[in-house]
Formats: C-alpha cells, sequence, structure tokens
C-alpha cells in the first residue's frame, strides 16, 4: 500500500486496540480496490475521548469505527445519528458527511449477514437466548427483534441492566423478552425452547484464554445453534464446550467480516470485496 499526502484517513478507536484486526481486513480491501485511504489503529482512553474525536475532525478523518469501550460514551460526541445506532444506543461506525461525523451501527447487521451466510437461520417466528447485556448484545438483540424473532432472554449477571434491555425491545418491537440471571433455571427453560444462543460477553477472549465460560456449557442443548462473538481464540472454552453437547458452532469471526464490510460500503460507496476481507483475516489468525 503507498501512502500519499492526499491519502484519506480511516480507523479504528478503542482502548486497548492492538488486538484489533480491522486495519488489516481494511487496508486488504483499500488496496484491492485501488483506493487511495489508509485505515489506522487509534488508542484512545476513556478519558481522552472527547478530545481525540475532536482532533480525528480537525485532521480530516473521513470515518471511523469504535470498538470497546467506548461504542455508547461516543454518541453524546456526534453530530448526528442514523437509526441504526439511535436504536440501538451504541454506535461502531461514524461516517463523515458534509463535516458532520454521524454514528452508524453495523454490529447488528453482520451479525445477521453472518448467521444466514453459516446456517441460512432467519429469524423471524424463532426463540433465542442472549448471555450478556453490553452494547454488543444490545446490537445483536436489536438486530434479531427487528427480524421478527418472536421471543427473547437475555440472561446476565446485572439482570437490571438486562431487563432494561428488554423493556428497550419490547417498546420498539412486538418481540416478548425476558431478563434473567445467568444461574437461574428458568434459563435452562429458555435454553430448550431456543434455536440460537448468542454469547456477547468478553469471557474468554485473548489473552484471558483460560477464563471460565459464562454459563456451564453442560446446560447447552444439542438443537442449540451457538455463536459467539469472541473470534479471538478460533474456538473459545464456550465454544469447545457446547461443540461437545452436539451443537453447532461458529465464532464472531463472520461478524466481524460483514460489519467491516457494510462500514467500507458507508466511507466509499464500494461494494466490499469480501474475499479479500475474509482471506485476511483468515491467513492473521493462523498465526495468532
Amino acid at each position: 500500500m503507498r501512502i500519499s499526502a492526499k491519502s484519506k484517513l480511516l480507523g479504528v478507536t478503542g482502548y486497548p486496540i492492538e488486538h484489533s484486526l480491522s486495519p488489516l481486513m481494511h487496508n486488504a480491501a483499500l488496496e484491492f480496490l485501488g483506493l487511495d485511504y489508509c485505515y489506522l489503529p487509534l488508542p484512545l482512553r476513556p478519558e481522552d475521548l472527547a478530545k481525540g474525536i475532536a482532533g480525528l475532525k480537525v485532521l480530516g478523518f473521513k470515518g471511523f469505527n469504535i470498538t470497546i469501550p467506548h461504542k455508547e460514551a461516543i454518541i453524546a460526541l456526534l453530530d448526528e445519528l442514523d437509526v441504526s445506532a439511535a436504536r440501538v444506543g451504541a454506535v461502531n461506525t461514524v461516517v463523515r458527511q458534509a463535516g458532520k461525523f454521524i454514528g452508524f451501527n453495523t454490529d447488528g447487521g453482520g451479525f445477521l449477514r453472518s448467521i444466514r451466510e453459516l446456517w441460512q437461520y432467519e429469524p423471524n417466528g424463532q426463540q433465542v437466548v442472549l448471555l450478556g447485556a453490553g452494547g454488543a448484545a444490545k446490537a445483536v438483540a436489536t438486530a434479531l427483534a427487528a427480524e421478527g424473532v418472536v421471543g427473547m432472554t437475555i440472561a446476565n449477571r446485572d439482570v437490571a441492566r438486562a431487563a432494561r434491555l428488554c423493556e428497550q425491545l419490547q417498546k420498539n418491537f412486538t418481540c416478548r423478552a425476558r431478563a434473567v440471571h445467568l444461574l437461574d433455571p428458568e434459563l435452562d427453560q429458555a435454553l430448550a425452547q431456543s434455536s440460537l444462543v448468542v454469547q456477547t460477553t468478553p469471557a474468554g477472549m485473548f489473552p484471558e484464554l483460560t477464563a471460565k465460560p459464562c454459563i456451564d456449557t453442560h446446560r447447552l442443548l444439542s438443537h442449540n445453534l451457538v455463536y459467539d462473538l469472541i473470534f479471538n481464540p478460533s474456538e473459545t472454552q464456550f465454544l469447545a464446550g457446547a461443540r461437545q453437547q452436539g451443537c453447532r458452532t461458529a465464532n464472531g469471526l463472520g461478524m466481524l467480516l460483514h460489519q467491516g464490510a457494510m462500514a467500507l460500503e458507508l466511507w466509499t460507496g464500494l461494494p466490499a470485496p469480501l474475499d479479500v476481507m475474509r482471506g485476511a483475516l483468515q491467513d492473521r489468525l493462523i498465526t495468532l
């Protein structure tokens, strides 16, 4: 990749950011498309977020991604929100339009593209379980509810946080949502009735490879499709346990790929080269 004084700037901000594969994926795509862009890692501590975002605007950034822990905090620093971000209450992509920073959320759309690609899964009429109630869970829950899921159980250590998400879902969609503790026996009933289980917490993410799964995987059933948003390592202890229970499993690489593709299309107006982006991610994960 050649970088010139005219190169347009993109990036990803979070803290820490060293583990992010987004620069690799996006720079491979930009080079393939022949665009004079450069995508950079942008570490920003939470206390420096406001100054950092102001700096990105001054520096003329055309857009950027946002990851943990800034997806919700950044909302107050943006000029506008797209409906995709407003209904989730979290932002993972910012696009510069007419000098304004506008927040989008491609996490939910990326997740839906991934499960359809993997399993031809259609959420309409299904019952699902989400483990965790953070920013990623909000995006996934909202996307599933918008696609017609009829029942959703959100299990979290902080049940009040899960309950707030359930209230938000039921306010905007027809989905029946309930909040339970991760240890609540009601979760077992929900798992028995659900076709899809999504693990949205950071438990087991690199470098905390020995961290225990958020629930005992013996509670999973063979008919559950089990998706872990973590992609590094490629198989968490949670996914390994689910596989031993006879479940079909997938990690978060597909969601990372498709949410990135949607962001790239927002920034450039061009179709994302999925095969190039997927290849860059897979090549890197082999060496991790």
